[in-house]
């Protein structure tokens, strides 16, 4: 009914068809994309995100559905549209910027999980950039047949793109490097992406992207490059090119230990440009740096004196840097970007475009490369953003995050644009407020500054808030963590919800799991709202109108499912049942084969998948498969299973952030394809989340995990395609193992029963004491309203300001002394006080407890800003100097140097729940 009724409902649901369909024809998905679960699922949010005072709004739909079960698919349905149609509202109220910012916030919990679902989801909006650039002849922008009205561009000016906002430690904060004295006075260098990705060293890697969305063609190469035997094709983007016709001979650009066998060369129209395609194969395993050093010595010098590479490296064929004119009037050209193009001049982005895109400050300059002429490029941009610093100046439509990151809100006052907070955008380095501006290549300032020093800064009026929160895997958000996110959440629910419009419009929340109970209590705890599952119960126990569960045969292999099998060593000690049990079944599948079953059936039981509860365990393991397994094996099989050096692939939190993807794509590589099947996976917990690999059939658990919740998410990883059998090992010696053990039968019938209930208590005392104060202080820094009772309260401006100057600090966090009766700092204590009384009943402070808990906080900020007599910083970095302000957000460094400090122990991530514990010794 709203789809006849709502013509940019009905339009935006067919834009979401559209983009779903042509991810799935990108990715290759087996799946219909609007098979029922996920077409059902999108019509029952469609009320709330078209009709912003809907129930619904105020309610967390819980997406509850078996691992493989497409939870991902449907929550992705459900972000296309709202993208679409906030584009929609937005064109038809008049503005065609006021639909961009962040539309989707979506937030995980583990590294690999978060890297994945970005690229899983950077296919999504990749098509919707597609879309939104490309169309019938003479029009630009997609739409239904028949649709011709709809003019230029109509889904909006602005680009569609994802941003990646995850810890330093996978892809660098900053854009460009910045220099510190270490303790012995010498000047140290911390690399930025920019650097990184030039081939410099330095902590993260921003290559997250390594091939395009659409085609599948390298965008970068992992550091351990390419392996031998392996066909790779490399299409570099190269100026001033003056060979030729013999610069296509493979031969001229082979070299030991590459050897070219296809060079294809496809000159830019009306430019000095041109592609070069070279597919080679290494007889050697050949690394990234090798590869940069054979291109850059060898294969530009066969394309002409002056030729150069346009990308950043070989490596990195689909990252170009972005400079600027900088500095008092024409200045130099500086880097201040980087961007991700497909550098295949057959994808699908770079055929028929016309790309640009239009924001306030003008229309966004594309690479000279790719450049028509007429300010339009010939190509269309993957749009990925992955550094922190692109994250903020860009306005992201969906950012994926893991959650503790969001404890940065409290230092970061450029986060403010995930909000749509903005007030300014700058034409090199994006959206800011005045006295929170991007430094760009600008050294530091003498004194303060409200905009950057160079380019055009124009005044705009903001975006709205997120209108979708996404929160995936909702059983980790659990204990000490769960309750931290839980507080935290109460100020990004505020700072989300849009209150500039008259009655407040609250974002809608989805979460997904497949292990939960008591979900009812975790919901209202963590994002204060109602719960309703999704898909809702059938007439029967055992269905749900999109599945049933029902029992198979043991011996039966064909259809999906799991064989449990339980299995105990008393009197033997971890190692030898290890040794024999994996020996047996990874030699099993190699007799099958040499009997002549056929390989596509052997495969799912050909990659043996080993489970660890501990890194320990783990490493032991590793060294039993290269020494004790192949001594085992040569033991008891005439022709025993060759295992190679590199055995067992390992997926753990020990894995390099890079690597992760090629190694997926190796663990789903078939026995019967071209590629070598992996032989054996080592895994820990990582494993039960974000690892989609249908071919898998076969594991061995070594020991109970923890929680059934863990139990079962990491063996619904297997027997997703066939049957499957997972192999629990139980120690004797552990009475939790015996007592699975003893019970087996009747805890594996009965498995989801098992699942233990989630506590987190946001509102707890120590929760309030930990981390209280940086949540009032979060909220400070980045909102530009609060919701009060007659009205909108604006927030100060100098809560945000805080910056490093030649000399010394320009920061306005001593105003508390002046600004505790504030009306935005009065106002604090009853919001969260608000929050705390909508806690489930056992989980509900006493009335007026948080209120005088918050007072008190914001006191003790008071009374250091009148001790600080002007010096009082929001934090001080103390990892490049020692600490000699007093500070807002505490650490140990300053408790150890006593400069003072308002909240000790501030978290800069939300793991971090305990102090640190310190030793003061006695000379």
């Amino acid at each position: 009914m709203l789809l006849q009724q709502d013509e940019d409902a009905r339009l935006a649901f067919c834009f979401a068809n559209r983009a779903i369909a042509l991810q799935s024809e990108w990715t290759k998905a087996k799946v219909n994309p609007w098979w029922p679960f996920q077409l059902a699922f999108l019509l029952v949010n469609l009320r709330a995100m078209v009709d912003e005072t809907h129930a619904d709004r105020e309610v967390c739909d819980l997406l509850w559905f078996p691992t493989g079960g497409g939870k991902t698919e449907a929550y992705l349905g459900l972000a296309a549209f709202t993208l679409a149609h906030r584009r929609l509202r937005a064109r038809r109220n008049g503005n065609p910027h006021g639909g961009a910012g962040v539309t989707v916030l979506s937030r995980y919990t583990l590294r690999l999980l978060t890297i994945q679902q970005y690229r899983r989801a950077l296919a999504l909006v990749t098509a919707c950039e597609y879309l939104r650039i490309s169309g019938p002849s003479g029009a630009r922008g997609w739409r239904p047949a028949g649709r011709t009205a709809l003019g230029d561009l109509p889904w909006g000016a602005h680009r569609f793109s994802i941003g990646l906002w995850v810890g330093g430690g996978v892809t660098p904060n900053n854009l460009r490097d910045f220099q510190y004295m270490d303790g012995s006075g010498k000047l140290v260098t911390v690399h930025g992406a920019i650097s990184v990705l030039d081939g410099k060293q330095g902590e993260g890697e921003p290559a997250q992207i390594l091939n395009c969305p659409a085609c599948r063609s390298v965008l970068a190469v992992p550091a351990e490059g390419v392996r031998r035997g392996d066909s790779t094709t490399l299409h570099l983007v190269v100026g001033d090119l003056d060979s030729g016709p013999d610069c296509r001979d493979p031969a001229l650009f082979s070299q030991e230990p590459i050897q070219a066998t296809d060079v294809q060369v496809t000159p830019h129209e009306d430019t000095a440009f041109a592609t070069v395609s070279i597919t080679f194969t290494a007889s050697d395993e050949t690394a990234a740096m090798a590869l940069d050093r054979w291109v850059s010595e060898h294969v530009l010098g066969q394309l002409g004196d002056d030729s150069y590479l346009v990308s950043v490296r070989a490596s990195r064929p689909g990252y170009f840097v972005r400079q600027a004119s900088w500095g008092r009037g024409r200045g130099t050209l500086k880097d201040v970007d980087f961007e991700i193009f497909c550098p295949n001049p057959r994808c699908t982005l770079n055929t028929n475009i016309a790309w640009n895109e239009i924001t306030e400050a003008g229309e966004w300059p594309v690479l000279e490369a790719f450049d028509t002429g007429r300010g339009r490029s010939t190509r269309c941009p993957v749009p990925a953003l992955t550094v922190d610093e692109q994250v903020y100046a860009w306005c992201p439509s969906m950012v994926v995050a893991t959650v503790d990151k969001f404890a940065r809100l409290a230092y970061e006052p450029r986060a403010s644009s995930l909000f749509g907070n903005v007030d300014h955008v700058n034409e090199h380095l994006g959206y800011f407020r005045s006295g929170a501006p991007p430094s760009g290549p600008a050294s530091l300032p003498v004194q303060p500054r409200d905009l950057p020093p160079s380019g055009k800064n124009i005044p705009v009026s903001g975006f709205r808030p997120p209108e979708l929160v996404l929160q995936d895997e909702l059983h980790l958000i659990e204990g000490p963590l769960g309750s931290m996110v839980g507080l935290y959440e109460s100020g990004i629910d505020l700072l989300a919800t849009d209150i500039s419009h008259g009655a407040p419009v609250r974002p809608k929340y989805v979460a997904s799991t497949a292990t939960v109970r008591q979900a009812e209590e975790q919901v209202q705890s963590l994002f204060d709202r109602r719960l309703e599952i999704f898909p809702p119960p059938g007439v029967q126990a055992d269905e749900s109108f999109f599945s049933r569960t029902n029992s198979s045969h043991p011996l039966e292999a064909q259809q999906p499912g799991r064989l449990y099998l339980g299995l105990v060593a008393p009197g033997r000690g971890a190692q030898t049942p290890l040794v024999r049990t994996w020996s047996r079944l990874l030699q099993a599948p190699t007799d099958r084969l040499a009997e002549g079953v056929r390989p596509v059936e052997l495969d799912p039981f050909w990659t043996l998948v080993g489970y660890f509860n501990a890194i320990r365990e783990l490493a032991g393991a590793v060294a039993l498969v290269r020494q004790d397994i192949v001594q085992r094996l040569a033991s008891i099989a005439s022709s025993p299973r060759a295992l190679t050096q590199t055995d067992p692939m390992e997926l753990s939190s020990r894995a390099d952030s890079l690597s992760l993807p090629t190694m997926l794509e190796d663990l789903a590589a078939s026995l019967h394809g071209s590629r070598e099947a992996v032989n054996a996976v080592v895994a820990t917990s990582m494993f039960g989340t974000g690892v989609d690999v249908d071919r898998l059939g076969l594991m061995f658990v070594n020991g109970q995990p923890k929680t059934t919740s863990s139990y079962i998410q990491a063996t619904g990883r297997v027997g997703r395609s066939t049957g499957g059998l997972v192999v629990t090992f139980y120690r004797s010696s552990r009475p939790r193992d015996l007592s699975h053990y003893e019970y087996f039968t009747g805890y594996h019938t009965t498995l989801y029963r098992h699942v233990e209930p989630v506590t987190v208590n946001p509102f707890a005392p120590r929760t309030r004491d930990r981390a209280l104060g940086p949540v009032m202080v979060s909220i400070l820094r980045q909102a530009a309203l609060l919701p009060g009772s007659t009205g909108p309260v604006p927030v100060s401006r100098h809560w945000r300001i805080q910056q490093r100057l030649k000399t010394d600090w320009h920061c306005q966090a001593s105003e508390m002394s002046s600004a505790r009766s504030a009306p935005d700092v009065q106002l604090l204590p009853d919001l969260l006080e608000r929050r705390a009384s909508t806690q489930p009943e056992l989980r509900r402070p006493t009335s007026a407890e948080t209120t005088d808990h918050a007072h008190a906080e914001l006191d003790r900020w008071k009374d250091l800003a009148d001790q600080a007599l002007g010096t009082l910083l929001f934090y001080e970095g103390s990892v490049t100097r020692v600490p000699s302000h007093p500070v807002v957000l505490g650490d140990l460094a300053h408790q150890v140097v006593g400069t003072g400090e308002a909240y000790q122990n501030a978290p800069t991530s939300l793991r971090e729940v305990e102090a640190t514990t310190t030793v003061q010794g006695r000379s």
